[in-house]
């Protein structure tokens, strides 16, 4: 059963400056104020939003993308207000229909990696090509019957220009179509490698959780 759930939100610490005049805390560099903790009267850990997608409605002259001093670009629809829309899984695979790029991620012997790969729907499932069937040898395969490796699977499309997008975020098994029968539906589908003499490998992931965000204006 697939699960939905918001974009968890991105700090990064910063030395803060008290603000005794309002009572909070002002973050140098970006002008951000970090809030005090909930109900406890204290100060939250030295740490700001980073300011980019997943904050819900928050003016441009705020979130200061262009600016490392924190003040907005100026230009057309600059100052619009933009929300955080969740997405149902219905949507997410919506999103997903027409393929195309997205990063396979998962826990290899050197730590998190996460590694390009093109993709495609097939049913309810994920279709990725990759391109090094070596590595996902080593790092994803169990050894065991039955047994395989939870991964993730992400996918966006974001226009920096104009402060639009959306992420998806699927998580599942990663299981390798090694037999001509699992292969024979994907052959052709555009999963195979762009360079001459690297032998394609197929990985299906049967998403068990799945969660998407789209920020557009208001």
């Amino acid at each position: 059963m697939l699960e939905t759930c918001g974009w968890a939100s991105v700090y990064t610490p910063l030395c803060p400056e008290r603000d005794t005049s309002q009572g909070r805390y002002m973050v140098a560099g970006r002008g951000a104020v970090v809030s005090r903790l909930a109900g406890t009267g204290a100060p939250s850990p030295c740490s700001r939003p980073a300011g980019r997608l997943g904050f819900g409605a928050m003016p441009d002259d705020e979130a200061g993308l262009g600016s490392a001093s924190g003040s907005a670009s100026s230009g057309p629809g600059m100052s619009a207000r933009r929300v955080l829309e969740p997405l149902s899984a219905a949507e997410c695979m919506q999103l997903l229909a027409d393929g195309g790029l997205g990063r396979l991620v998962y826990n290899s012997r050197y730590g998190p990696t996460a590694l390009p790969t093109v993709y495609r729907i097939d049913g309810e499932s994920i279709v990725l090509g990759t391109w090094d069937p070596a590595l996902f040898d080593e790092d994803l395969r169990t050894g065991i019957a039955h047994a395989e490796y939870k991964v993730a699977v992400e996918a966006d499309q974001i226009d920096l220009e104009a402060r639009e997008g959306w992420i998806v975020l699927v998580r599942g098994a990663a299981h390798h179509l090694d037999t001509e029968a699992e292969r024979a539906p994907i052959i052709g589908a555009g999963l195979e490698p762009w360079i001459e003499g690297v032998p394609a490998h197929f990985i299906r992931v049967n998403p068990t959780s799945m969660w998407g965000n789209r920020v557009l204006r208001a």
